[in-house]
């Protein structure tokens, strides 16, 4: 379960949004960048699940990231 935001990096803790192929975005960007549909498969987002804390030591966050631009993004490139 990744812990940051695909596009922006925003570390996200809660209220983030996930599409069927676990794209993960925070709720702003899935709102209001996307219109709750992923640019990567097109599919609707729905609210991340949480795991919960006792299962993070044996089940932590994923550390590897994945990126993919999109247009709607270009004015958070650097």
């Amino acid at each position: 379960m990744a812990n940051a935001a695909t596009r922006t990096y925003r570390r996200i803790l809660k209220d983030a949004r996930i599409c069927s192929f676990e794209c993960t975005f925070c709720a702003e960007c899935a709102e209001k960048r996307f219109a709750n549909l992923c640019p990567n498969c097109g599919g609707n987002f729905v609210p991340r699940p949480v795991r919960p804390i006792g299962k993070l030591a044996r089940f932590p966050a994923s550390t590897k990231r994945f990126t993919k631009a999109h247009a709607v993004c270009a004015d958070l490139q650097a």
